[in-house]
């Protein structure tokens, strides 16, 4: 009887042990499935935002990010080209451009077709205007990892900063491990002037500088938030106003220069006498305020010279490592997203703009604008011009 009554409880118990195990088992699974599902998400967030962009891209005309309008113009310029300097083969449109097609074609793994090659600009006419090397300084960490600290960035609407934070983001690796360290923006907003930005002693500020001819003429492809009566389509940019500026714009009539006004979501309403003088007056309160840590890199640099420009900033500002193999940032480094417009720039677009020569400096500006601009330079103690090796336009 006892034998019996064992045996009855062992077949009442035995099953439900069995299903335990297999709720337990099934419980496992779930967990480890939901676990490797999380990894591989958070694998590919990262990899998208963070990792090197592995792809060889193949570049022609027809694949930029052009206006119909520029599209035209570079053909013009390969016709003409090809008239004047007997440009048939990659080899002889080449010549004078070795340095740009190491940097694009065996560092970046970016493969040109034969028109773009022929459109880049010689390596002299950019050396002649930026200098054959970056310009880098005002970092005092000297590569001292104890006292490596987060980079955060700033800069003037158009002038690279989106560029600088995905070269850093990608290629600097923090001493914490943290790529937290590399900021996208400094406190209170990267594109707000430093005059009315909160003190912070927890980030180097990498405030980024752009030619200002070139910065004025992109504002007239993409405005962001700066606002000033212009017609991009006849005279922008636009400093001192015409006959036909009056006609359009009345209120302009009394006016010497075009103001611009730029509303801030976090300051009030700020305004300046031109473009030029924003630029001036924006660059020259962070130039000024060097009894704080910054550092001030040009936009040219992180195009002509990306590799030494980022270790500079990652090893020598923010006591960081550089990563091995260097990624260079090929495609856009600005995603859609609103204000930024239809037509992205890209590294190459970037370029190939060079290609116009001195003139494409001063496209669009009149001969009372060039003028406006060499005095007002001028008039600086010590202009940023000067210290950032921009050469003055002289009207002729």
């Amino acid at each position: 009887t006892i034998i019996t009554s064992m045996r009855r409880r062992r077949a009442v118990i035995q099953p439900k042990s069995r299903r335990q195990r297999k709720d337990s088992i099934f419980l496992l699974l779930s967990l480890l499935g939901l676990s490797i599902t999380f990894l591989m998400v958070f694998h590919v967030i990262t990899m998208l935002d963070d990792e090197p962009y592995k792809k060889t891209i193949r570049v022609s005309l027809d694949s930029l990010p052009l206006t119909p309008k520029e599209r035209d113009d570079y053909r013009k310029i390969i016709q003409k080209r090809q008239q004047e300097k007997n440009y048939h083969n990659k080899t002889e449109a080449s010549k004078g451009k070795e340095p740009l097609l190491k940097l694009l074609q065996q560092e970046a793994g970016i493969k040109l077709d034969q028109d773009i090659i022929q459109l880049l600009p010689t390596w002299e006419s950019i050396t002649n205007l930026y200098g054959s090397n970056p310009i880098l300084r005002d970092c005092s960490n000297n590569g001292n990892n104890e006292a490596a600290r987060s980079l955060a960035i700033a800069g003037l609407f158009g002038s690279g900063t989106n560029l600088a934070s995905k070269y850093l983001k990608r290629n600097c690796r923090m001493v914490s491990g943290e790529q937290t360290s590399i900021r996208w923006e400094v406190p209170g907003g990267k594109h707000v002037p430093r005059n009315f930005l909160p003190s912070s002693q927890d980030v180097l500020p990498v405030v980024m500088i752009r030619d200002p001819y070139l910065w004025m003429i992109s504002l007239c492809r993409i405005p962001y938030g700066v606002q000033w009566f212009h017609n991009s389509e006849r005279h922008c940019p636009n400093l001192v106003p015409d006959e036909r500026d009056h006609r359009e714009f009345p209120s302009l009539r009394s006016k010497s220069s075009i103001p611009v006004h730029i509303q801030y979501p976090s300051v009030k309403h700020l305004s300046w006498d031109s473009l030029f003088h924003l630029w001036m007056d924006w660059y020259q309160q962070y130039y000024d305020s060097r009894t704080e840590d910054r550092v001030m890199i040009r936009y040219e640099d992180f195009v002509f010279f990306p590799y030494q420009t980022t270790k500079y900033l990652c090893e020598q500002c923010a006591g960081g490592q550089l990563k091995h193999p260097f990624t260079y940032v090929q495609p856009s480094a600005k995603a859609m997203g609103p204000g930024h417009g239809e037509f992205r720039t890209n590294w190459i677009t970037s370029i190939l703009r060079f290609s116009y020569g001195e003139t494409y400096r001063t496209d669009g500006f009149t001969v009372q604008d060039l003028e406006f601009v060499k005095t007002n330079a001028q008039q600086e103690s010590s202009s940023l011009m000067d210290v950032f090796h921009y050469p003055i336009v002289y009207p002729s």
